[in-house]
């Protein structure tokens, strides 16, 4: 069992050079590849800003009434405060930073290289 834990991660990194190596032989750019990578990486941080973001605003909707009924005071689940956009920028830049490693190393990828292991 902690074999396949082990061994599931390594092939994912294997099998995405090699996509990233094919693309790379099929005419795309070093700078095409480190675009596709940190856009991607824009992408999920933006798709995990707006889950987390209707998620805990969702709660707070569905236990309002017994915060309400507890504490006397009835929060405005949907109202979006000025901090929460700046907390949602940083996470999403964040996000974007640390796409910007996985997409130097496979700026760097040598596609000969890459594709003769196979």
């Amino acid at each position: 069992m902690c074999q396949c834990v082990i061994i599931v991660p390594a092939l994912t990194i294997h099998q995405g050079r090699r996509d990233i190596a094919i693309t790379r032989a099929l005419g795309a750019t070093r700078a095409d590849v480190f675009r596709q990578i940190t856009v991607e990486a824009a992408a999920l941080a933006g798709l995990g800003v707006i889950c987390g973001w209707v998620l805990g605003h969702g709660l707070i909707a569905l236990s309002a009434s017994h915060v309400m009924s507890k504490f006397g005071i009835y929060p405005n689940a949907w109202q979006v405060h000025p901090v929460e956009v700046g907390i949602a920028a940083s996470v999403w830049a964040l996000g974007i930073l640390a796409g910007l490693l996985p997409a130097a190393i496979a700026y760097r990828l040598p596609v000969a290289d890459t594709l003769a292991k196979e």
